[in-house]
Parts: C-alpha cells; sequence; structure tokens
C-alpha cells in the first residue's frame, strides 16, 4: 500500500513545531505513523548523540526531506505493527460495535486459559482464564497482575485479538481498556483497535 508522502512531510512538520504533540481528533492514520517514528528517532539521536543523517531519519530521510532514496523501516513489516504507540483514548471505543458481547461466557475460560499458558510459561504465579477475564471485566488488579496483562496483551499473536471477544464474554472495549490501564503500547495491538475507534460525539 502506497504512502502519501506529503501528509507525512506535514505531520512531520507539525510534530517538529509542536514538541511532538499527538492530535486526538482523529485515528492516526499510516502517514501519521510514518511521521511520528521519525520525530521520535530523531528526539531520540539528539538525547543520544547519535548522527541522525548517518541513519537516514527524520529530515535525513527520504519520506521527509525527498531526496535520496525510499528507505525500508523494519524491512517487510509495516511500520504501524511494529512502532510502540498508544490506542485512541478509552472513549473512541464506547459505541454499540465496540461494547457489543459477542459470545457467551464460557465458564471455564478455555481460549483465555490456553493463552496465559502458552505465553506466560514460566511465570510464577501466574493468572489462569478466569483471573484474566476478571481483569478485563471489573479492571480489577492484584499485585503484579498489570505486568503479567501487559505481557499477555503484547506478546500474543495479532491474529489472536479478534477471538479474545469471539470466544469469551469481552468486548473490545474491554480490551482496549486493557490495554491502556496496563499501559500497553504495541503496534499491532493498538492498530487493530483502533480500527474499531469512532470519534465521540
Amino acid at each position: 500500500m502506497s504512502l502519501d508522502v506529503e501528509a507525512i512531510r506535514s505531520e512531520f512538520d507539525r510534530l517538529e513545531s509542536t514538541n511532538g504533540k499527538i492530535l486526538l481528533d482523529h485515528v492516526p492514520t499510516r502517514e501519521d505513523i510514518h511521521a511520528r517514528w521519525h520525530w521520535k528517532m530523531t528526539e531520540l539521536c539528539n538525547r543520544k548523540g547519535l548522527d541522525a543523517s548517518r541513519m537516514k531519519i527524520g529530515r535525513y530521510s527520504f519520506l521527509v526531506s525527498g531526496y535520496g532514496k525510499p528507505e525500508l523501516i523494519f524491512g517487510e513489516s509495516p511500520l504501524e505493527w511494529r512502532f510502540s504507540y498508544d490506542p485512541m483514548p478509552l472513549e473512541w471505543f464506547d459505541h454499540p460495535v465496540g461494547t457489543a458481547i459477542y459470545a457467551e461466557m464460557d465458564p471455564a475460560h478455555v481460549f483465555l486459559n490456553h493463552l496465559a499458558a502458552k505465553h506466560l510459561a514460566g511465570w510464577k504465579n501466574r493468572p489462569r482464564g478466569m483471573d484474566f477475564y476478571r481483569m478485563f471485566v471489573t479492571d480489577d488488579y492484584g499485585k503484579g497482575d498489570k505486568l503479567m496483562m501487559r505481557e499477555f496483551l503484547a506478546d500474543i499473536h495479532h491474529e489472536m485479538y479478534p477471538q479474545l471477544y469471539r470466544r469469551d464474554a469481552l468486548s473490545i472495549w474491554h480490551i482496549a481498556r486493557a490495554a491502556h490501564t496496563c499501559k500497553v503500547q504495541r503496534g499491532r495491538l493498538s492498530w487493530w483497535l483502533n480500527m474499531h475507534a469512532r470519534k465521540p460525539l
């Protein structure tokens, strides 16, 4: 999928002039995310004393400057999946599709139990499926639970995100709330959640 280079350059200019202020009036586009990545990497270079021109980022990248050759970021994987950023604010998921429950509650929470066992293997006092379900629906976390939920949501494969609400009585809103509560910044999760975000009325 092609990128609107002018939109990237315009957003990069805006980020520079506002010291990286993130706009929350619309779901970020691929162009917004590319501009944000270049701005953040430029700031990192400035803090660490690195040479942004050698790394071809920000003003020294083709996407922002227009000079040189197009570069690949992180190889073939889309940047919007690889870059760490927050999903839209929780109120953007408070709409009929976002709060809908599509499956009956599984008393055994088999799917959540399977994911917990697979992705948190080796963790001491690992929560069970029913524990994860409780955290999702009540926003009630015990000691260490937020860390494990953060690891859980960051580690599961993106193909599993839709299964979270298709196999148990969870909504997209529940998943978005857990991501915000536990400060999960995973591009694939944020991109998927944001596909369901709607601007509040």
